[in-house]
């Protein structure tokens, strides 16, 4: 073999040599430094999905059950703590009842037959549990086929079936064939009852259709 056929093959070998370990180096993985690292942690860190949200909605202290009626009535005097119906009629008090009632359109409705001869013979009712010492903002919506009276009561619900209001112990309200919305606050007292009744009372006024809708007692 010649001086030149062996120098041409000892340059293909160093040619091979160079273009092979060119591609291993450059295929080889650069070392992540830890600076990088905290980059990547801190740009995984701050990724939200799309329906997420940073925004915390705060829990609103709620007493009454189903005061907007997106649920029937289920007026059962073995589950007190849902809307129920008590009328003198049963009782054999007086003649007062209501005739039909129901839930229509997300709002109440109870057609008083006969009124009776007291407030409290026909009572919408609920039992509610409340705070010794708290403030609660209290707020329904009613009307009427017919203007008239009603009256609200939240009292015992146990004899003597004393009432926790102030003087005079009962709160009157003047409804119209118009929704309209009543409000006021109620702070109640340290010796009471946890366990209460929240009483609508319908009787005594002209027979017709009470309505109720937006219902609320909310702790402040």
């Amino acid at each position: 073999m010649s001086t030149n056929q062996i120098l041409f093959y000892i340059s293909i070998g160093l040619l091979s040599v160079l273009l092979i370990g060119g591609f291993i180096f450059n295929n080889i993985p650069a070392p992540v430094t830890s600076q990088q690292e905290n980059a990547v942690e801190e740009s995984t860190t701050t990724v939200l999905d799309e329906n997420e949200t940073t925004s915390v909605t705060p829990e609103v202290d709620l007493v009454i059950n189903n005061g907007t009626f997106d649920e029937p009535i289920t007026n059962d005097p073995e589950n007190p703590y849902r809307w129920w119906i008590w009328q003198a009629s049963d009782y054999n008090i007086s003649n007062a009842r209501v005739s039909s009632y129901g839930v229509k359109d997300g709002y109440a409705y109870l057609k008083v037959k006969y009124p009776g001869g007291e407030t409290w013979h026909i009572q919408f009712n609920q039992w509610i549990k409340l705070e010794r010492g708290a403030t609660y903002e209290v707020s329904f919506k009613a009307k009427a086929d017919i203007a008239r009276k009603i009256w609200l009561n939240i009292a015992q619900n146990h004899e003597p079936w004393s009432s926790y209001l102030p003087e005079p112990y009962i709160l009157t309200y003047d409804l119209t064939t118009e929704w309209q919305t009543f409000t006021f606050e109620y702070t109640h007292p340290e010796d009471a009852d946890e366990i209460v009744n929240f009483s609508f009372q319908l009787g005594l006024d002209k027979p017709t259709t009470i309505y109720f809708d937006d219902i609320s007692i909310v702790k402040k």
